[in-house]
């Protein structure tokens, strides 16, 4: 009776394919895809957010109202807030930093902003602005708010 093997070409093949496959695995599992997805923070600046300009200021004074969802399985620590690329002083909001939005829940707060803290001489209503959140586990998150007077 013949013994009947793959041939090597086929088998070479196989080898290749499966070598491949192992090297996207590793790949994905150090970039995190695999590994490490779901860890951490994921904070999230939800769509009701707004800024508001006080005429009755020239628009020269705004409060931002924040609302923050954290949908990571770690709590995330607030730790600064900037409008058009320009830290906030801590003294505009309204919570003391660090504000801390546990895993899995989400967090109002208010910001009171002059327009000479971020170098303007005034907001403008309709106008976006780039409000970004930093974290003390280095993440940075922002959105676009456009400014409307009250």
């Amino acid at each position: 009776m013949e013994k009947r093997g793959i041939s090597p070409i086929i088998a070479t093949v196989i080898l290749v394919v499966i070598t491949i496959a192992l090297a996207v695995g590793v790949a994905l599992w150090m970039s995190g895809i695999i590994g490490g997805a779901g860890r951490g923070e994921q904070l999230g600046i939800l769509p009701d957010s707004n800024m508001t300009l006080l005429s009755s200021t020239n628009n020269t004074n705004a409060t931002i109202w924040l609302h923050v969802k954290n949908s990571g399985s770690a709590d995330a620590q607030i730790i600064a807030v900037k409008l058009n690329g320009v830290n906030l002083p801590s003294s505009d909001i309204q919570t003391s930093a660090p504000i801390t939005v546990k895993a899995g829940s989400d967090f109002n707060f208010i910001i009171n902003v002059t327009s000479s803290d971020v170098g303007l001489t005034s907001f403008t209503p309709g106008t976006s602005y780039q409000v970004t959140i930093i974290t003390s586990a280095g993440g940075s998150y922002s959105t676009q708010l456009t400014a409307i007077s009250k």
